[in-house]
């Protein structure tokens, strides 16, 4: 089995995992499990996350990513972690209702937050949050 494959079916047993965690599997160091992931996010077999844990990014599989960002959460700063609550607890938030210091964060947390840029809303939003689910709740 080639390295691409190993490496997939290591993803897909394993979830998310970072090049050190591929490198180990494949047994290489981790250059050839960095090429590796590279071609196949290339390919658009693997995704990689938006922010690193350390100087690294983590590598997953389509539908993997809850299990990434709940990676990722515990190595957010405090600050970070307070700004993805806010959004969770309220879903979209314009750039008039951050502060400068957050509107600098938010730029960060693109695997919890989408950018929103259409005729009705600038912002972000929490990426599992649609105004659906916002009317439903003041339904209830």
């Amino acid at each position: 089995m080639e390295y691409a494959d190993k490496t997939l079916t290591c993803l897909k047993e394993s979830g998310p995992a970072l090049p050190i965690d591929i490198a180990s599997f494949l047994g290489v160091d981790t250059t050839l499990a960095k090429a590796v992931l590279s071609e196949l996010v290339e390919k658009g077999l693997v995704f990689k996350s938006k922010r690193t844990i350390g100087d690294s990014f983590v590598y997953y599989l389509k539908g993997q990513e809850d299990k990434v960002r709940d990676m990722i959460y515990p190595h957010l700063s405090v600050q970070e972690r307070n700004l993805v609550e806010t959004f969770k607890e309220k879903g979209f938030l314009s750039p008039d209702d951050l502060t400068p210091a957050e509107r600098f964060l938010v730029k960060r947390l693109g695997d919890f937050l989408v950018e929103v840029k259409d005729k009705n809303m600038i912002g972000w939003r929490y990426f599992s949050y649609t105004p659906k689910k916002k009317e439903q709740k003041e339904e209830k």
